[in-house]
């Protein structure tokens, strides 16, 4: 009948205290309880077993004693929260007989006598241990990718056999490179537990895999190798002064188009390897491989862009010393040639006088040479300003502005802070050609009536500027498609730790903005 006690029950003729300790041992979660000193009264069988031990040997013994030492405390703590009314669910680990990690969720609650006094706790216990290897997997492997691309190879590798070691419950921990075709072993990184303990040397060594011990059979196994009796192994060899003493091991080795490219290991667990283990170190050792090959690709897209870049540099100073050896030849060779021509001219207009037949032919010769030197002076110019070489980068800017406005029609106006100025030659040059380049793009696609450009050096830093009020680019700060000059700039400031950008003042127009660390030597800096 509903809401009878179990003894009520003709056909079960149980004590209500039998019947209940039948269901606790019958639960599949674990129940421990204390009394008011906190110390065991009783568990069942389920819980005994989880910890790997008889429940009469727990009886009588506080919770601390099967606790590692660092959860001592805080178990304290949560023991006065118990005795003052408070009850909660939260995750413990607890030490095995065998030294291993039980992880546990806990709802621990208040027993109380008749007056409400305290009289004790207990708790229900689930084992949670698979889970959170599961866990310490997962956040070990997002761990490593995320410090992937931010820290150095090596420093990686070792935090990666940190948590090789740590997902294993192991002391210690390496990651090694394999070339199996060369039959050689390059060791790379051991972790920080072992770095601490062995005073083994070997970092960065490279030798054959011949030489090597038992830990390396998986290499020709091709899968994982566990010696969990490392003393009673066949075939071990001895180890190096101060290398740490080995009880167990689990090598794992990662496998690439058939071959084993690296090995990760672990080693002295408290107890036995097993294949949870196992799965775990595969797991972390396929990844970590990945990162290094990312690490590999990104280390040699990094070498052939600083390659390609020094390249384009060369490329660029080589041009722009061509410039100006043919500006100088142009001035100065070919120049004075056309000077000397108008000279002769001159003399023979003297010497035949001004009633002479040939003095009109003579002055339209005249007028050829001329127009020839203003164009010798023209194209010299364009190809190296010699003010920039003579007077500096605001002369030659200012220059430059004067020239864009006499050809293009535009009113171009220039302002630089301070006005004096001193910049390194090669990246005086590059700014120059950067304004050049900008100038050249408003006269032929935007459509503009007015071009400001400004320079303003303060701080060790450059911001240079050139702003039209024409179209402006489709996209803000986005290079339109096919856009090489842009790109071509781009690529000068590369060297100089410089940046580019498009932007759309707010009252139209485009403008081209420039930073670029400046040493300088001027007034006021």
């Amino acid at each position: 009948m509903s809401g009878e006690s179990p003894s009520a029950s003709p056909a079960a003729k149980l004590s209500d205290e039998i019947f209940f300790r039948r269901i606790v041992e019958k639960a599949l979660e674990g129940v421990w309880v204390l009394d008011a000193r906190r110390r065991t009264c009783f568990v069942n069988q389920r819980l005994a077993a989880m910890l790997g031990r008889e429940p009469r040997e727990m009886l009588g013994r506080p919770v601390e004693d099967f606790l590692f030492p660092e959860d001592r405390a805080d178990h304290r703590r949560r023991m006065k929260e118990r005795k003052a009314g408070q009850e909660e669910v939260y995750e413990r680990r607890f030490r095995r007989a065998d030294g291993s990690t039980l992880w546990a969720n806990l709802s621990a609650s208040v027993l109380e006598d008749p007056a409400g006094g305290f009289q004790g706790a207990f708790a229900l216990v689930a084992d949670i241990t698979a889970r959170k290897r599961t866990e310490r997997i997962l956040e070990a492997r997002l761990r490593l990718s995320e410090l992937g691309s931010r820290i150095g190879l090596r420093e990686l590798l070792r935090l990666a056999s940190d948590e090789a070691e740590a997902v294993t419950e192991s002391e210690i921990g390496f990651f090694h490179f394999v070339d199996e075709a060369a039959g050689a072993l390059s060791l790379q990184a051991w972790s920080s537990n072992t770095l601490r303990r062995c005073r083994a040397a070997g970092e960065g060594w490279h030798y054959p895999i011949e030489r090597a011990g038992i830990w390396t059979e998986g290499i020709a196994r091709r899968r994982p190798v566990v010696h969990n009796d490392f003393a009673a192994c066949a075939g071990r060899r001895g180890f190096p002064a101060g290398h740490v003493p080995v009880r167990r091991e689990l090598v794992v080795p990662v496998v690439r188009r058939g071959r084993v490219v690296a090995l990760l290991g672990v080693g002295n667990k408290a107890v036995d390897y097993d294949e949870a283990d196992t799965a775990a170190l595969s797991s972390l050792a396929g990844l970590i491989w990945d990162i290094v090959l990312r690490r590999r690709a990104e280390q040699e897209q990094r070498r052939f862009r600083e390659e390609l870049q020094r390249l384009v540099c060369g490329l660029e100073r080589a041009r722009e010393e061509e410039r100006r050896r043919i500006a100088r030849e142009v001035h100065d060779e070919l120049g004075q040639e056309i000077t000397a021509l108008r000279f002769a001219i001159a003399r023979l207009e003297r010497a035949l006088g001004p009633e002479a037949a040939a003095g009109e032919p003579l002055a339209a010769m005249r007028g050829i040479v001329d127009r020839a030197l203003n164009s010798i002076r023209r194209i010299a110019t364009s190809l190296r300003p010699a003010v920039l070489d003579t007077l500096g980068l605001a002369d030659a800017l200012a220059w430059l502005a004067g020239e864009f406005s006499r050809y293009s029609g535009l009113c171009a106006r220039l302002r630089v802070d301070p006005e004096e100025i001193e910049a390194p030659a090669e990246l005086a040059t590059d700014l120059f050609r950067i304004v050049q380049e900008a100038l050249n793009n408003v006269a032929r696609h935007a459509r503009a009536r007015n071009v400001r450009i400004a320079l303003r050096v303060k701080g060790g830093m450059a911001d240079l500027a050139v702003e039209d009020d024409g179209r402006g680019f489709p996209e803000t700060g986005e290079f339109p498609p096919g856009a090489l000059g842009l790109a071509g700039m781009r690529e000068r400031l590369r060297p100089h730790g410089g940046t580019l950008c498009v932007e759309r003042p707010s009252g139209g127009g485009s403008r081209l903005r420039v930073r670029v660390p400046f040493p300088v030597k001027g007034a006021g800096l």
